[in-house]
């Protein structure tokens, strides 16, 4: 089992080293290797000899058009929210948002969805900063952030954000530990 281990170890250091040595020189060492392992490493290195771009190309972008009657979201407490349709069970997309984010709603006669949103300077700690995210309900991408007061509740309830009757002005839940409401005006963005 030693042995092994010192192999292994000896194997990993001339591989490092020779990632720096021309092709040819790799190749020697590869003869030497087991089948496999040089195949992959034979693999590797005409990949990187040939200059693959290692960053994916993305998926394209598909609009969705207009919110239909059978779509709803449903939120993770952690995760990001999904749109889903209800006649067919298939899921129509996949919001980007922060595990801070209590709830998401969908205006009526717009085509927005709002968000309230935690962000900290440092993903879990650092500064904090609130922002109201207004995403676009055909590419789910947002176009519009509000700044709102910093003590929103962040605990996943649905009922932390509501439109007013008016469809003009949104609430939001604050707790920090005093209890508040933060409207804004989402027609005017402010």
């Amino acid at each position: 089992m030693l042995i092994r281990k010192e192999r292994s170890a000896e194997l990993y250091r001339n591989i490092c080293r020779e990632l720096g040595y021309t092709l040819k020189r790799m190749l020697r060492r590869l003869l030497k290797m087991k089948t496999v392992t040089a195949f992959l490493f034979l693999l590797i290195g005409l990949g990187a000899q040939a200059g693959i771009d290692p960053e994916p190309t993305p998926p394209p972008l598909e609009s969705l058009g207009g919110p239909e009657p059978s779509w709803f979201l449903a939120k993770g407490t952690l995760g990001p929210a999904y749109l889903f349709d209800s006649e067919t069970g298939e899921m129509q997309g996949l919001l980007s948002i922060t595990p801070w984010t209590p709830s998401i709603i969908r205006h009526p006669t717009r085509k927005e969805l709002y968000a309230a949103e935690v962000h900290y300077s440092r993903r879990t700690r650092g500064t904090r900063n609130d922002i109201l995210s207004i995403i676009d309900h055909s590419s789910l991408s947002g176009v519009a952030e509000i700044d709102i007061p910093d003590k929103i509740a962040s605990l996943a309830f649905p009922q932390y954000l509501g439109l007013l009757s008016d469809s003009r002005h949104l609430t939001i839940f604050n707790m920090t530990p005093a209890q508040s409401v933060s409207v804004v005006d989402v027609l005017n963005r402010q």
